[in-house]
């Protein structure tokens, strides 16, 4: 992985840099603060520039500055650093901005792939695109600190640190955060295993609990289909004693020839119908004599509401003669003759009128008797001249009427037959019926072989998490802390032991001598586990405490060195820069001579290293870069980084 080339504005002093940073070898840069001479480089904005790159790729710098603190103080806006990430056939660009308009602190990551596609990397948040970032990168910004940007005021403490830090720090240099990962994977894979069987033995036990239920069912469906087998012999028993019965019914059942009687009906029939004029006659003369009846009925009836119409009238005329006789009810008056006359003369005459209606009525009456009698004794003239049919009649009745009784006999023995037909029918459609318990017995077993399959299938999912947990447990042991990373730790300290005191001989003379452990003795002269780094002195100092300033300065320069060849033997893309920021100072005139060599070998192996010091080192570094500050915005002179 190459940062390639970086481009910079407003950001702390700087106020527009561009610059390439691809295979560059070993560069110094200087600074030069003409708004404050009394500084000479100090202030210049000479460790701006890769604060810059560690701004732009994590978002803080190596002091912890982040937020609108990053802006240069006179622009105060407009905050932008873009880095181009390089690794074989694949390009990065990572932007990010602060107070720069539309894009107001916003992480831009675009990459191109072969043949120069562009893909769009940003996420939803700043957040989220920083974790894609960090793949790309390959570390995170406590490791890149560490074992990329070595300074002297922010260098990392590795002989002070904890051992957890250490071991954290070492690990992820190493490329055990991997492992690390794999051991969480395990670990939520055992997790999901447990509660995979968790499950199974629910579903297990669930279909279980379900067969139980499912057999007293079938135990339920057997007694009812034992019931409606007996119900439905019993039903069948009975209809074929009532089909019997009917069957017997319908056998004593006799029905007369009617054949005979209809021939002897046709000529009694015959007889009666020869004298069609007798017959006519005698309806009619019998028809007189009826109407003649109805006549006098009618007269007698108008009589007697005649009669009680003349009662009413005599009565009213005796009231209207008392009535006149008093006074008038309305006046008070005694009534006059004159009126006294009209009003008996009106009642009068109604009375008179009701008189003369009976008189007529009876000589009606008279004249309707007369008519009945005339009317009667014609008939009885007629009956007497012609033959006597009745005995033809009353033989014509009985004939009729035993035609009736074989008749009736043979619609019953038709009932009879349509009812023992139907008796059969009844029968037959119940020794058809299927008995309804059946079907629910087999759906009931069906769901037995269900869940039976379900207990089957859970069976094999069960050996297969419990298989899982198996693998997942020797995993999540594997990939603990004391698996194949305590492992891989035990096999990096003889490298970091290695490197570490190449280091130290150059820096020290062979003075100083630092071995990385992962045990510690205790107290009582034991041993624990405990990853560390113990540091001795031949002048004196037995631990890291001990040591004057420039001498942990050396060392912890010595173990960020080493830390930073762990990353590019282990990483699987690793960060082909060094910088080192100041870490010359204190240094006496050997010291740094065997730091230079040093460096420039490291520029061999990394393509670029970038020194930065305010001492002048051009004695061993040919290129120089001068990043030179007027009216409080710094920029570069020199062009060994175009």
């Amino acid at each position: 992985m190459k940062i390639t080339s970086v481009q910079i504005k407003n950001f702390l002093s700087i106020g527009s840099i561009e610059c390439s940073l691809e295979d560059k070898g070993l560069v110094l840069i200087q600074g030069e603060n003409l708004d404050d001479t009394s500084q000479d480089s100090n202030g210049s904005g000479k460790s701006s520039l890769p604060d810059a790159i560690s701004w732009c790729l994590y978002g803080v710098t190596a002091r912890g500055q982040t937020g609108d603190a990053v802006i240069n103080k006179k622009s105060g806006k407009n905050c932008y650093v873009s880095v181009i990430l390089t690794d074989e056939d694949q390009t990065w660009i990572v932007i990010r901005n602060r107070k720069n308009g539309v894009e107001k602190n916003r992480l831009k990551l675009t990459g191109y792939g072969k043949g120069g596609i562009m893909q769009d990397l940003a996420k939803g948040t700043d957040k989220l695109t920083q974790v894609v970032l960090n793949e790309i990168l390959g570390c995170s910004q406590e490791v890149f600190m560490a074992a990329v940007y070595a300074g002297q005021e922010h260098m990392p403490d590795l002989p002070s640190m904890t051992d957890k830090a250490l071991k954290v720090l070492v690990e992820e240099a190493a490329g055990i955060d991997v492992l690390q990962r794999a051991f969480e994977v395990a670990k939520v894979n055992l997790n999901t295993a447990k509660t995979r069987i968790d499950s199974i033995k629910a579903v297990v036990d669930s279909a279980r609990q379900r067969c139980v239920t499912i057999d007293a069912d079938v135990n339920f469906q057997d007694k009812q289909s034992a019931i409606w087998i007996k119900s439905n012999e019993t039903t069948i028993c009975d209809l074929k004693i009532k089909a019997k019965s009917t069957s017997t019914t319908l056998q004593e059942s006799v029905v007369g020839d009617k054949s005979l009687l209809e021939d002897r009906l046709l000529l009694v029939r015959k007889i009666i119908f020869d004298s069609p004029n007798v017959e006519n006659k005698r309806e009619e003369l019998q028809s007189h004599v009826a109407k003649a009846h109805r006549v006098l009925d009618v007269q007698n009836n108008e009589l007697r509401n005649a009669k009680k119409t003349h009662q009413v009238c005599a009565k009213n005329l005796t009231n209207v003669k008392a009535a006149m006789d008093g006074n008038c009810e309305t006046c008070g008056r005694k009534h006059d003759e004159v009126s006294r006359a009209a009003s008996i003369k009106v009642s009068k005459a109604t009375w008179q009128v009701s008189e003369d209606a009976i008189i007529k009525l009876e000589a009606f009456i008279i004249g309707a008797n007369n008519e009945v009698d005339k009317r009667v004794k014609a008939l009885n003239v007629f009956q007497k001249n012609v033959p006597d049919l009745s005995a033809e009649l009353n033989e014509k009745g009985c004939i009729v009427a035993e035609i009736q009784k074989i008749e009736m006999a043979q619609n019953r023995k038709d009932l009879l037959t349509k009812f023992l037909q139907d008796q059969i029918d009844h029968i037959k459609k119940v020794k058809n019926e299927i008995n309804p318990h059946l079907s629910a017995k087999e759906r009931s077993l069906q769901q037995r072989v269900e869940q039976e399959e379900i207990i089957d299938l859970s069976g094999i999912d069960m050996h297969e998490a419990e298989e899982q947990i198996r693998i997942s447990e020797g995993v999540h042991k594997m990939f603990g802390q004391s698996g194949v990373r305590a492992h891989i730790l035990d096999t990096v300290t003889p490298f970091l032991n290695s490197q570490t005191n190449t280091y130290l001989t150059a820096l020290t003379d062979e003075n100083i001598s630092a071995v990385w452990s992962t045990l510690t003795k205790k107290a009582d002269g034991s041993l624990k586990e405990s990853f560390n780094i113990s540091v001795t002195s031949k002048t004196g100092a037995e631990s890291f405490r001990g040591l004057s300033g420039g001498e942990k300065r050396k060392v912890r320069l010595a173990c960020s060195m080493a830390l930073q060849d762990l990353v590019s033997s282990r990483a699987t893309k690793p960060i082909q820069l060094y910088i080192a920021d100041e870490i010359d100072d204190a240094l006496d005139e050997q010291g740094l001579e065997r730091l230079m060599g040093i460096l420039d070998k490291k520029a061999k192996d990394k393509g670029t290293v970038l020194v930065i010091s305010h001492n002048s080192l051009s004695d061993w570094i040919r290129q120089v870069v001068t990043i030179q500050k007027r009216d409080g915005l710094s920029s570069m002179v020199g062009n060994s980084l175009k």
